[in-house]
């Protein structure tokens, strides 16, 4: 099934079932000058129709979407924007969906506006039982967040919770002390059954492995847990959802330093050794 117009160039898709069984796809599209993202829902007995969530003046990108409790369902995105004729800033932003109107929401800026230079990318969604969303993404270039002692070095990840209208100030997640100058991206973000988020990211330090926190609700701030990715080997791209038996399921890429990219693809659950799932 097409989803996306045949005169457009689409990317990026992602997709979830809500709470009624619906199945929502969003994804990135250019049929003109500039990239928009897309989103179009499945309803059992009804024909789907494509909206268009951004009307931008440079290009949205790389949108993850989300369901929660009540048919509630949120969509975040990056969007480029010109500075001087130039694409130089890119800001979080999201929408979602008000299954009571069944219409979508103004759009929200998540990430911190700064009147110079940012590089705000790769944001990930989960709703939680309680309806409060909350967005992972990495960033560069905002040093309006770090504050004495330096705890990370850039680009690292945050989180923010969004309830309502407001946007909660970010909370840092990446890699610290005595990591902090590591190079931190693609967070991945879910909630296990007791509604704790938790986030797993590629990270450059001490090697390239893979790394996940989960937030500590007693004094909002993220806690490291474990690292994983063989000694030698080259981790990215992780995938972070619910498993069975209140477990969550962690997938990436790997493969050997100085060989060819071979796409190994391995799972891990929480509590179980990791095992290779693809070659």
């Amino acid at each position: 099934m097409r989803y996306s117009a045949a005169e457009a160039e689409s990317y990026a898709p992602d997709c979830v079932i809500d709470s009624s069984g619906a199945l929502w796809v969003t994804w990135s599209a250019r049929s003109g000058k500039s990239y928009d993202v897309f989103v179009q829902c499945l309803r059992e007995g009804k024909d789907p129709v494509a909206e268009q969530l951004t009307r931008s003046d440079d290009d949205a990108m790389a949108p993850k979407i989300a369901a929660g409790p009540g048919g509630a369902v949120m969509v975040t995105y990056y969007k480029w924007a010109m500075m001087r004729g130039v694409s130089r800033d890119r800001n979080i932003f999201a929408r979602r969906y008000d299954p009571a109107r069944r219409a979508w929401e103004p759009e929200l800026e998540i990430s911190p506006r700064q009147p110079e230079v940012e590089d705000h990318a790769d944001p990930d969604v989960v709703i939680g039982r309680d309806g409060t969303n909350l967005v992972v993404w990495s960033f560069d270039y905002h040093p309006q967040l770090y504050k004495p002692p330096l705890e990370a070095g850039q680009p690292t990840i945050f989180a923010a919770r969004v309830a309502g209208n407001t946007v909660s100030p970010p909370i840092l997640v990446g890699a610290s002390r005595p990591y902090r100058n590591a190079i931190d991206l693609f967070p991945s973000a879910a909630l296990d059954t007791q509604g704790t988020l938790w986030c797993a990211w590629d990270c450059s330090e001490p090697r390239r492995c893979i790394r996940l926190a989960h937030l500590d609700a007693t004094n909002n701030t993220f806690k490291a847990v474990a690292s994983f990715g063989a000694q030698g080997e080259m981790c990215s791209t992780p995938e972070l959802s619910p498993a069975a038996d209140e477990r969550l399921q962690l997938t990436w890429s790997q493969r050997r330093r100085g060989e060819p990219w071979r796409g190994n693809l391995w799972t891990t659950c929480w509590g179980y050794r990791s095992r290779r799932i693809s070659h």
